[in-house]
């Protein structure tokens, strides 16, 4: 059975992921230099995450029960398969959050990631919230 093209696409993405996140800094060759990031740099334990492309970085939000850190990973000037280089965002909060696993969340208009806790979170996540990437900072999506 063939899958709907948006469900190819969404299939390939996590494919796509799974490679980056299942295996940092693992040298292919020997002529190849080793990468080792700090591990705080590294989002490390996550499943169950929603990854969203926004101009041309992705984010990485939920899949942990333990920390509810955004991740992002800039793709602007390409992509270093050997040593990705994400990038844990500060964020800020006008609601409360809390980490969780098994939501959704998906692009919203001006760059706003719009989350749905499953597993963990709070009541305000249970009902929506959104994160604004240019200010970094977590709203109720209800006005």
């Amino acid at each position: 059975m063939l899958l709907p093209n948006a469900w190819q696409s969404h299939l390939a993405w996590l494919c796509f992921l799974f490679l980056i996140i299942a295996t940092p800094g693992r040298a292919q060759d020997s002529n190849v230099q080793q990468c080792n990031p700090p591990a705080e740099s590294i989002p490390n334990n996550y499943s169950d995450f929603s990854a969203i492309l926004i101009q041309q970085r992705i984010y990485l939000t939920g899949g942990n029960m333990d920390e509810s850190t955004i991740w992002t990973l800039d793709l602007s000037q390409g992509l270093d398969i050997q040593c990705p280089a994400w990038d844990p965002q500060e964020t800020s909060s006008e609601v409360a959050t809390e980490p969780y696993a098994d939501g959704i969340a998906f692009a919203g208009l001006e760059g706003q990631i719009y989350v749905q806790a499953g597993d963990g979170g709070t009541a305000d996540m249970d009902n929506m919230v959104f994160y604004n990437t240019s200010s970094n900072t977590w709203s109720n999506a209800r006005t």
